[in-house]
């Protein structure tokens, strides 16, 4: 699902985050994306570039 999602919005903005949630703004809407269970990240609003999806995290490979 999230393969799908990244082929079809390259790029993206942050929009609005908090703990639980972030509104993405792609190029076509407004998307909002709920994490499941407690994550650490430094996410901030403001922030953009290319959209990518990890199975594992890239620093531990």
């Amino acid at each position: 699902m999230m393969e799908q999602f990244v082929a079809l919005y390259p790029t993206g903005q942050i929009r609005y985050s908090q703990t639980t949630f972030l509104e993405l703004t792609t190029a076509v809407e407004v998307h909002r994306i709920d994490f499941h269970g407690k994550v650490e990240a430094r996410l901030k609003r403001g922030t953009g570039g290319a959209l990518a999806h990890y199975t594992e995290h890239p620093a531990f490979q």
